[in-house]
């Protein structure tokens, strides 16, 4: 009824709110510099990034990560799947085991481009830190995020056309 949904204590699933700039690009490319991801937001003008510019990044953050394995300064990385469960709701399924990641370590998620339509434009995901604030994520395989904070998370993934349909999983 309009009274349940009006006292749902849960946070509206808009992304249309999302942070798009330079802290969500960190958290989605962790191992590379504020200054390059600076660049490719500024070649943007405030619009989203490109096709391209999402793969140069994508590939740029493997390169560096792969330079890194067995230093300091690698950050742990632990895979996971997002998909329908047999209630057709989302989950994310962790590898090795169902207990949540730990602070610092950096989430490969696959699965998310299956949600997504063709023709889907503009924010598809998002990921609500423990203090309320939404992240932009940038869907592609994978698709990385860096976990800096205590506490629960929210994955937020628009599976239909605008923000119809957004569910949340996590």
């Amino acid at each position: 009824s309009q009274l349940a949904m009006a006292s749902d204590p849960r946070p509206s699933l808009d992304l249309t709110r999302a942070e798009l700039g330079l802290p969500a690009l960190k958290r989605q490319f962790p191992h590379l510099e504020a200054d390059a991801l600076a660049v490719f937001l500024d070649a943007a003008e405030g619009a989203a990034l490109s096709d391209d510019a999402l793969a140069a990044l994508t590939e740029m953050e493997h390169d560096v990560a792969t330079g890194k394995e067995n230093q300091f300064g690698h950050l742990p990385t632990r895979g996971c799947k997002v998909q329908r469960n047999k209630a057709a709701t989302l989950e994310v399924i962790f590898e090795g085991g169902g207990s949540p990641p730990h602070v610092g370590t950096v989430l490969h998620m696959t699965g998310l481009q299956e949600f997504q339509p063709s023709d889907a434009k503009g924010l598809r995901a998002g990921v609500v830190l423990p203090s309320g604030e939404v992240l932009a994520l940038r869907i592609g395989e994978p698709t990385s995020f860096l976990l800096e904070d205590f506490g629960m998370h929210e994955l937020r993934v628009a599976t239909g056309d605008g923000d119809q349909m957004v569910e949340r999983c996590w």
